[in-house]
């Protein structure tokens, strides 16, 4: 047996310094090693107690090779999807707290529309993750360049240099601490926890454009304190997660201080539910209620629903808002978008997805609408190529309605 498990490890080990952390898949895999072990086990006692039975140790000795089969089958699906997507566990347990995980992505497009004059391509951007684990004591953080800065040229007025196309930015940094899977305590600067905003990663999400109400009605981000925890299988067939959160308000300088004295408060709820017949089926809710620096205080629900069964994949999110604008004899504004999805993967490696949107910042009617035909392809899971086909509804201000093509690359890495 530990001779399986000596193969087991040297097989996988090339792999280590690939994907992202998973460590629900983790768990089921586990418990899968777990049950082959007591397997392998159980046929080994029962083969000594009859070796002399030469009937039943020739079929208990077939068996135990169909078992180790099935054990270094397992191993080698786990190199192959699993272990590349779980790398920070894997390095702690085999090499300690020891391991600085260096991580991100890059990605590149091509983007088109009717007469407009954006079409070109773009390189988006590549972003590096940082993370040390500690104990229970955690940080990460993400650096991202989008655009491809650079400074180049003078400005007329200072003579000083001249800042042309991009961004460098902290998108996250936090330090937490984990008590267990459903108390950890978190600081620093988060993105808000809505689904796309927070898993809006080129090599994952199922199309090139992000839904036009994210980061629209519910901000992007916010710093602060978060109370969060997620667990599976809190109770038989049924999970429970939460992230309550503390936050300055949103202000030029927030990571800095606040605007003013009250602060924002958010909470998300999460539940996975218990339908057998699905693969996956969560449903989450969103509250946020807090002051902008302009003293407009906003109020915002926000609902969201995945779900997969059989390749088929279900994404729905929709969020309300309503600003009490600070000023006497101002009207109070409200807002509300969403989308919904369906989408299918076929042979692992292809996504065909269809998705409706809807955006509406001021509460007239359908004031901009895009429906989406999106392919993405995955050759590995951490390359990802993707195509949109869109046509845009938009009745601001007179706009004309278009057309439009967006392609890109990303690779994880």
């Amino acid at each position: 047996m530990w001779t399986i498990f000596s193969l087991f490890f040297l097989s996988f080990y090339p792999s280590l310094l690939w994907g992202q952390v998973n460590e629900k898949k983790m768990k089921r895999l586990e418990k899968k090693m777990k049950l082959m072990e007591r397997e392998l086990q159980r046929v080994k006692t029962q083969l000594q107690e009859l070796q002399d039975k030469t009937s039943s140790s020739e079929e208990l000795s077939s068996r135990l090779d169909e078992v180790e089969g099935g054990m270094e089958e397992l191993s080698n699906q786990n190199n192959i999807k699993f272990i590349q997507e779980n790398t920070l566990s894997i390095l702690q347990r085999y090499f300690g707290n020891k391991i600085v995980n260096l991580t991100g992505y890059y990605d590149f497009e091509y983007n088109a529309e009717d007469g407009k004059r954006t079409n070109g391509f773009r390189q988006h951007h590549v972003a590096l993750w940082i993370q040390r684990r500690i104990y229970d004591f955690n940080f990460f953080t993400e650096v991202e360049f989008e655009d491809s800065p650079f400074a180049e040229g003078k400005d007329s007025t200072t003579s000083g240099p001249v800042l042309f196309r991009g961004a460098i930015r902290i998108e996250r940094a936090w330090g937490e601490y984990l008590f267990g899977d459903l108390f950890r305590i978190r600081m620093g600067i988060m993105l808000t926890p809505d689904y796309w905003n927070v898993n809006n990663f080129p090599t994952t999400t199922p199309s090139v454009l992000r839904p036009i109400h994210v980061r629209k009605i519910l901000p992007r981000d916010f710093v602060g304190v978060s109370l969060y925890g997620d667990k599976e299988n809190l109770a038989p067939g049924i999970g429970f997660g939460y992230n309550l959160w503390i936050a300055n308000g949103p202000n030029p300088n927030e990571g800095h201080a606040d605007s003013n004295d009250n602060k924002v408060v958010g909470a998300k709820l999460i539940l996975h539910l218990p339908l057998q017949i699905f693969d996956k089926m969560d449903l989450a809710g969103i509250f946020y209620y807090g002051n902008r620096s302009n003293g407009d205080t906003d109020t915002i629900w926000h609902v969201e629903l995945q779900a997969e069964l059989l390749g088929v994949i279900l994404m729905a999110e929709f969020a309300r808002g309503h600003t009490r604008v600070d000023a006497p004899g101002t009207q109070n504004t409200k807002s509300y978008g969403g989308y919904a999805l369906i989408g299918y993967t076929f042979f692992e490696k292809y996504t065909i997805s269809l998705r409706g949107e809807i955006l509406d910042l001021t509460k007239t009617f359908d004031l901009q609408r895009r429906v989406l035909i999106s392919f993405r392809y995955r050759p590995i899971p951490q390359v990802s190529i993707k195509f949109d086909f869109y046509r845009h509804w938009d009745k601001t201000n007179g706009k004309p309605n278009y057309n439009g093509f967006a392609f890109s690359f990303a690779i994880f890495f």
